[in-house]
């Protein structure tokens, strides 16, 4: 026999991630209050499906996480459906204008992390929410990271690069599907989602979207890359200059884009995809090609590299690249010593560079 919905677990955990419940305003006030030191917070919106400008578009439920291991879904605009029959009377949500009263700080302050999560800033819009940039935005808050975007920088072979996929490749967790929850694919509307399936469903996207930004901060990270070189994926290795340049591109070009996107979308403006797919090939090209002129010079310079070391010349590992620089091509360290830090290579060039090679 089916559980009344105040049997029904508001309180869950899947793949290390805590789950909780907050379809009350009390819920809410004490989920606000248990992020509200917290500078980055994941959002992810579930709606009915129907596109953003059309007149019958609802967003249902948000959910959000500070960290990688807890997360809260709100929902606003569930509607009970013949999965509520037997306990429709005890069908409660929080209504959307308390949602934003006291979510609104997240966007209006907050540093904003989400999966392509020009979604996220369409949603807001929709429901009349204003979001810009988080450097555009007086309290410093709006968007600020998109995983998809910093997947695709880093590493835009990676396919497919849906939250869910690069969360079991990056994190190895496993998480629901929507035929998992529903059983079914033809119909994304979420309203009618019973709601203990809907924090199953929802809230671990925003838990594992924090994840994924860990991960892939790490990645970008020269403290970080030997931890992530032993990870569940071994071509997350990226060299220091290589993470830094990422940084460069997600956060002073990709991102700032993200609203003017979105608000190029909502006036009814498009690109072509077809341009837009050979911008992505040449990209990936060129992306590749320094990883491949490197391997292609050591192997001129030092052909008996791998029986030399024991390994075959690698650019993502600074041990064999200091190796190659400091004993196969003989080298002189700069003062920051025989290492391969952005520091150190750079004063090599420099005096490379006053001595005329």
């Amino acid at each position: 026999m089916a559980k009344k919905a105040s049997e029904r677990p508001i309180i869950g955990s899947i793949e290390g991630c805590r789950l909780r419940l907050a379809d009350t305003e009390e819920k809410l006030l004490s989920a606000v209050a248990e992020i509200w030191p917290y500078e980055k917070v994941a959002i992810d919106f579930e709606t009915n499906a129907k596109p953003f400008d059309h007149p019958e578009f609802r967003a249902v439920g948000i959910s959000f996480a500070v960290d990688a291991s807890r997360s809260w879904y709100v929902p606003f605009g569930h509607i009970p459906s013949k999965q509520f029959r037997l306990f429709a009377e005890d069908f409660k949500q929080v209504s959307l204008p308390l949602v934003m009263q006291h979510l609104r700080f997240l966007w209006r302050s907050r540093k904003l992390i989400g999966h392509n999560i020009i979604t996220e800033v369409r949603t807001l819009r929709a429901i009349g929410e204003k979001i810009a940039h988080w450097l555009d935005s007086p309290g410093m808050g709006g968007v600020y990271y998109d995983t998809m975007i910093g997947q695709h920088v880093l590493d835009n072979r990676v396919r497919p690069a849906g939250l869910k996929s690069l969360t079991k490749r990056w994190t190895g967790r496993k998480p629901l599907g929507y035929s998992d929850a529903m059983g079914e694919e033809e119909d994304k509307d979420f309203s009618p989602v019973p709601l203990d399936i809907a924090l199953s469903y929802a809230a671990p996207d925003a838990c594992n979207c924090m994840a994924l930004y860990q991960v892939q901060q790490a990645m970008m990270s020269p403290s970080e890359v030997e931890e992530v070189q032993t990870g569940t994926e071994a071509e997350a290795r990226f060299g220091t200059r290589h993470g830094r340049r990422c940084q460069r591109i997600i956060f002073d070009y990709e991102m700032p884009l993200v609203t003017t996107v979105a608000a190029m979308e909502q006036a009814g403006l498009g690109a072509r995809a077809d341009k837009l797919s050979e911008i992505d090939r040449l990209s990936g090209e060129r992306m590749v090609s320094p990883d491949k002129n490197m391997r292609e010079y050591a192997e001129a310079k030092c052909p008996d590299f791998s029986r030399q070391f024991g390994k075959d010349f690698d650019p993502v590992n600074n041990g064999l690249v200091s190796k190659f620089l400091y004993e196969s091509l003989r080298l002189t360290p700069s003062r920051f010593g025989e290492n391969t830090s952005d520091d150190s290579l750079e004063a090599m060039e420099r005096a490379q560079t006053d001595k005329g090679v």
